[in-house]
C-alpha cells in the first residue's frame, strides 16, 4: 500500500464515494452524528480512494494510521 500518495488519491473522490463510504460506515454500526467526523468512516473513504480494502488501513502500525487519518481529516475539512 503506498501512502505517499494518498492526497491525489483523495482529490479524485466523487460525492458517490462519500456515500458509498458512509453506507459502508453506517453497516458496521458508527453512529456519529456528522458522518465526517468518524475515523471508520474516514478510513472507508481512504480504502475507497486508493483501492485497497479497509482491513489493510486497519493493520497500519499505530503511528501511520494516524497519520493517514490526519490526511483524510485535513481533506475533508481544508478551509479555502
Amino acid at each position: 500500500m503506498d501512502l505517499n500518495n494518498i492526497d491525489k488519491a483523495l482529490q479524485n473522490v466523487t460525492g458517490r464515494d462519500f456515500l458509498a463510504a458512509e453506507r459502508e460506515a453506517r453497516q458496521q454500526g458508527d453512529q456519529t452524528l456528522s458522518i465526517a467526523l468518524s475515523s471508520q468512516f474516514q478510513i472507508t473513504l481512504l480504502a475507497h480512494a486508493i483501492k485497497v480494502p479497509v482491513e489493510d488501513i486497519e493493520a497500519l502500525p499505530i503511528k501511520d494510521f494516524v497519520q493517514v487519518l490526519g490526511k483524510v481529516n485535513a481533506f475533508l475539512f481544508a478551509q479555502e
